[in-house]
């Protein structure tokens, strides 16, 4: 809040002073609040998220005000990865503000198939020197087979051994094969490492 004081004084020496009213000056800039995406939040491959934000201003008003899509519209859930959502705002003032969070998009991992796991349970027994065979599905929200994910298999044998995991069309599933050291008897760990950002794990006992 701001006054001017004026006073005035005539050549006889008579002086008068005005006080000005009460002016507020707006220098608080808006204020941005996103419920949908949440930051840090995690969502599924085509999963549908509607947008949830506003803009406030209490004292000038908001003047313009947009996001990465307006609220109440789907966010970007189409590929997996890392996103961002953002929204700006500027009141009648002229100040403005941004906002941004970041959220996740994942695959459905269905779990691994047999021969790693029989009746869900794992540390299936294989003989060292063999080939693993590491099958999985993965899905989007609604179940639907995705075909187009990449990334490795691998198990914490010493050497460590790895291979690329590649999409059998005919099964709807994803295949690695893992060709084990011989010699190396004991309990290891099979990782599955994607390109959502996630890994998967199961145990194995090699004879």
């Amino acid at each position: 809040n701001q006054t001017q004081t004026v006073t005035v004084t005539d050549n006889a020496g008579n002086s008068a002073t005005f006080v000005s009213p009460v002016v507020n000056i707006d220098w608080t800039a808006p204020a941005i609040t996103i419920n949908v995406p949440a930051h840090g939040a995690v969502y599924t491959l085509n999963e549908v998220v509607l947008a949830d934000w506003i803009a406030t201003d209490s004292l000038s008003s908001i003047d313009t005000a947009s996001g990465t899509v307006p609220s109440g519209d789907p966010i970007d859930t189409a590929t997996v990865g890392t996103k961002s959502f953002a929204v700006s705002a500027t009141d009648l003032a002229g100040n403005s503000a941004n906002l941004t969070h970041t959220y996740y998009v994942m695959y459905n991992f269905g779990g691994f198939l047999p021969p790693l796991v029989i009746n869900g349970k794992g540390n299936g027994l294989f003989k060292a020197g063999s080939t693993i065979p590491v099958k999985f599905q993965l899905n989007d929200y609604y179940r639907n087979p995705v075909s187009t994910a990449s990334g490795t298999a691998s198990i914490n044998t010493s050497p460590a051994v790895s291979a690329p995991i590649r999409y059998d069309a005919e099964a709807q599933q994803y295949i690695a094969n893992l060709k084990t050291p011989k010699g190396v008897a004991g309990s290891y760990v099979i990782t599955v490492t994607l390109d959502d950002r996630t890994s998967y794990t199961v145990g194995v006992v090699l004879r």
